[in-house]
């Protein structure tokens, strides 16, 4: 049966839902979005849809989602909408099809509490509040039989209640691999889960987070996903510019400026005309960004001309000020060094000693490549060597050629699953204890492993399949001639 096909007897008037819910009433508009989806689902392009109200859109997406069985994520703007479509749009799909639907639900870390944080903040009894008793004995009954600790199953704690903020999880205290707590951590415990999700409900400041981490190139937020589904999307570019735009503040510059020349003044080096030029051209270009922003439209959008005209304009002249400034204090002030530093470069130097990790790990692993393809040539030269006269003898009692080749190449084929076995669950190991540093991490698959042993058996075969085809090829007169 055809998608299209598999939608109508979804959502057709006689379908599944139909019979499933006495209310239900058939929309075509819906059908229609859920055949369009599903179309951009196959051949892989993006589809932008506009759904009215009652058109019934989270079902007119969840129903090709679930029939093209690809992992998928559907980012949404309010946490009402995420919570709608797990406890109720969801459920409901599955009881209409007969089929359980494998669907997570995924807030900002800030949702789920902290076990180190927890067991920190309840060991200062001394200086807790009257009431932090009795929270503590009924998070301590929670914590009994919560999943993930979720922050949303405390109807009881108020949402400006500090508490909350004292044992959440935030991403610069997460010790990592190195806490105390990290096998019983609510976070992973999260990930694991998700990771084996088909159906990832999150929204969209998660997304463009996970956007963000895996651009760095290291870890990841949410789990890798062939299909994402953005809904209540108005508004959604000034959260992708909060996490994937670069921010610059004149006004910042300027009061840095100003504290310079104040610095000067007392270091005796207000006459130094250079000097002063350089800091009134970061001023101006300050001023010039300013002035470009507040006439760019509505709220500073750039076009490609305007951010080419920045960079080789007043971004040029603020980095060239900078420098010069930062090298004049240096030689006249070296007691109280100068710093400063633009946030991609500082992104940049958060992973510079991974990046360098990979490329000694790249090196070392081509070089391994290689010294093992040239021995086992040389085994294989020699074993065919050493075996001449048994494959003489075969071949003249009926050995094929391919009975010959199978016969060489066993014994490294065996050779090669061995070493594969055992170097599998050692890397694995030793990728999630180095990937479990990150604040923001991601899972190891299982497929990552097929592929690295099928590559390994297929290099094995290239380097050992010519010569074995030469000798299963050779005239067993030669060799027997002497015999």
């Amino acid at each position: 049966m055809s998608t299209p096909d598999r939608i109508q007897e979804i959502l057709g008037a006689d379908g599944l839902l139909a019979r499933s819910l006495s209310n239900f009433e058939p929309r075509e508009s819906q059908n229609k979005m859920a055949r369009i989806i599903a179309e951009a689902i196959g051949r892989e392009m993006p589809a932008l849809v506009e759904a009215g109200t009652g058109t019934g859109k989270t079902l007119g997406y969840l129903v090709p989602l679930w029939l093209s069985d690809k992992k998928s994520v559907i980012s949404t703007r309010t946490k009402t909408l995420q919570e709608q479509i797990f406890f109720k749009d969801i459920p409901l799909l599955a009881h209409a099809t007969g089929h359980r639907l494998s669907a997570m639900l995924m807030k900002g870390r800030k949702n789920y509490l902290c076990l180190r944080r927890y067991h920190q903040y309840f060991t200062q009894a001394s200086i807790l509040p009257t009431e932090a008793g009795s929270y503590h004995k009924r998070l301590q009954k929670w914590l009994q039989h919560t999943r993930l600790a979720d922050r949303a199953e405390l109807a009881w704690l108020r949402d400006d209640d500090p508490l909350w903020d004292a044992i959440s999880s935030t991403a610069d205290q997460c010790h990592g691999s190195r806490c105390l707590h990290g096998e019983d951590c609510f976070l992973n415990a999260l990930r694991r889960e998700a990771a084996r999700s088909r159906i990832i409900i999150a929204n969209h400041h998660l997304l463009f987070a996970d956007l963000m981490v895996k651009e760095g190139g290291f870890g990841e937020v949410l789990p890798r996903f062939e299909v994402l589904v953005c809904d209540e999307a108005q508004g959604i570019e000034e959260i992708a510019t909060q996490y994937l735009g670069n921010r610059l503040s004149d006004h910042q510059l300027i009061l840095f400026i100003d504290d310079l020349e104040e610095a000067l003044k007392d270091a005796a080096l207000e006459d130094d005309q250079d000097l002063k030029g350089h800091l009134a051209s970061v001023r101006a270009g300050a001023i010039r960004l300013r002035d470009l922003f507040a006439t760019s439209g509505p709220k500073g959008r750039l076009t490609e001309a305007s951010i080419k005209m920045i960079n080789e304009g007043p971004a040029a002249g603020i980095r060239r000020g900078l420098d010069y400034i930062q090298k004049e204090w240096k030689e006249a002030l070296s007691e109280y060094p100068l710093t400063y530093q633009f946030y991609d470069d500082w992104f940049d130097s958060m992973y510079e000693k991974e990046e360098r990790f990979g490329r000694i790990i790249s090196f070392f692993a081509i070089l391994a490549i290689s010294i093992s393809c040239i021995g086992i040539l040389g085994l294989a030269i020699f074993t065919a060597e050493k075996r001449t006269k048994e494959i003489g003898i075969r071949k003249v009692n009926g050995a094929t050629a391919g009975n010959i080749l199978m016969l060489l190449t066993r014994e490294f084929t065996l050779l090669v699953l061995i070493a594969f076995v055992i170097a599998s669950p050692v890397a694995f190991l030793a990728v999630r204890k180095w990937l479990q540093d990150f604040a923001y991490q991601t899972d190891i698959s299982w497929w990552v492993f097929v592929v690295s042993g099928l590559s390994a058996l297929f290099i094995a075969w290239s380097t050992v399949g010519w010569n074995s085809f030469r000798a299963a090829k050779r005239n067993p007169v030669e060799a027997l001639r002497a015999e």
